[in-house]
């Protein structure tokens, strides 16, 4: 993959510092670095570089398709070269080292889990919910690039804490159903409102919107 070039056809400037972090990546290969790595990496090579200069190398190289980017778990960014196959990454759990496994390392997974649980492992039903989703709560104004109906896998809330996202949920169904109230009667909510927050911690819900008249059992 000419990353150097495939900049420069799609009029890029060539700076030192933007070659040298397209070179590292071509050389690794499959490899996955944090911007802060590529950084220290490039420093090697040439002095007149900044951390800005990475991320907007990386910027671009993932707008045309070249780079993709994911999210460990409670981390940074990593990022590495658009591989087109189907891949997932596997994270070691002692040198927190990534590294990419096959389709076919996936395919097994799948045939696994079927046979021990009798269930089929359907990610194009999850990533067609996830975009349902999306597209319903960012609207039209946003742009989905190409992989980002995958992007789900890449939230641990999601997938390593189950139901981590469910005080999210409360609190926006909470919200809203406080605004309701307010719009139906605002006369005395202010007190009751500041009340309640002043409660903190103290109270259970049930009993902090009782003055609402709010059930959320």
């Amino acid at each position: 993959m000419d990353l150097i070039n495939k900049l420069r056809d799609n009029g890029n400037r060539i700076t030192e510092s933007r070659s040298t972090i397209c070179k590292i990546l071509e050389e690794a290969g499959h490899e996955h670095f944090t911007a802060d790595e590529l950084y220290k990496l490039a420093l090697n090579r040439v002095q007149d570089i900044d951390l800005a200069t990475v991320y907007r190398t990386l910027e671009i190289l993932e707008s045309l398709n070249l780079v993709e980017h994911s999210h460990q778990q409670h981390g940074s960014g990593i990022y590495y070269l658009k591989n087109q196959e189907r891949t997932a990454h596997i994270v070691c759990n002692s040198c927190k080292k990534i590294k990419d496994i096959s389709k076919n390392v996936i395919n097994s997974v799948e045939k696994i889990i079927a046979k021990e649980s009798n269930f089929n492992l359907i990610d194009s039903d999850i990533n067609a919910l996830w975009m349902s989703v999306q597209s319903e709560s960012l609207g039209p104004a946003f742009e989905f690039v190409e992989g980002y109906e995958t992007f789900w896998s890449y939230i641990p809330h999601f997938v390593h804490s189950p139901f981590y996202v469910y005080a999210y949920a409360f609190g926006d169904g909470l919200v809203n159903a406080l605004y309701a109230t307010y719009k139906e009667n605002p006369k005395g909510f202010e007190d009751k409102y500041f009340s309640m927050l002043s409660a903190g911690g103290s109270k259970h819900h049930k009993e902090l919107l009782e003055p609402f008249g709010l059930d959320a059992s």
